[in-house]
């Protein structure tokens, strides 16, 4: 079974050996890929990761702390679940995302399919201390989401 990432309803990040993945289900790390698998088939800039994650932090210290985040994911999810190109990221197909395979399913007209996905709001109970930005963003997102099921 490949790793699977669950951002509809309560987060788990799900690997092969079942939904216990350590370092890898830190807060920070769990928004870092929540922030990327929310435009799937896009790329999104370290810069922007940075300033929604850890705004606080003086720019050398968040970059250490984003290359710390990516390394431990990369071996709990395999070297090529995160992809880089440049100053963007982007998630490797790969891993599977419910909200990804939502989105699919929608624009396929998977009515169906696309609903029982839909498990609940996105990154249900999530929060991510001294990130108000990304805390907006997933207000966004979820909001978002919702009109696509409901819609």
């Amino acid at each position: 079974m490949p790793n699977r990432l669950s951002l509809l309803g309560p987060v788990c990040l799900t690997g092969v050996d079942g939904p216990s993945m350590r370092r890898a289900v830190q807060q920070r790390r769990l928004a870092l890929l929540a922030l990327i698998a929310a435009s799937p088939g896009q790329s999104i800039s370290r810069d922007r990761l940075l300033g929604r994650l850890w705004p606080d932090r003086e720019e050398h210290s968040a970059r250490h702390l984003l290359a710390d985040s990516l390394y431990v994911l990369r071996r709990t999810l395999g070297d090529d679940a995160i992809v880089a190109s440049g100053e963007s990221l982007r998630l490797s197909p790969d891993l599977v995302c419910d909200v990804v395979e939502f989105r699919t399913a929608l624009a396929e007209e998977r009515w169906s399919d696309a609903l029982q996905l839909y498990r609940g709001d996105f990154l249900e109970g999530f929060l991510v201390r001294n990130a108000v930005d990304f805390d907006l963003w997933a207000m966004a997102e979820r909001d978002r989401l919702r009109a696509l099921a409901t819609g």
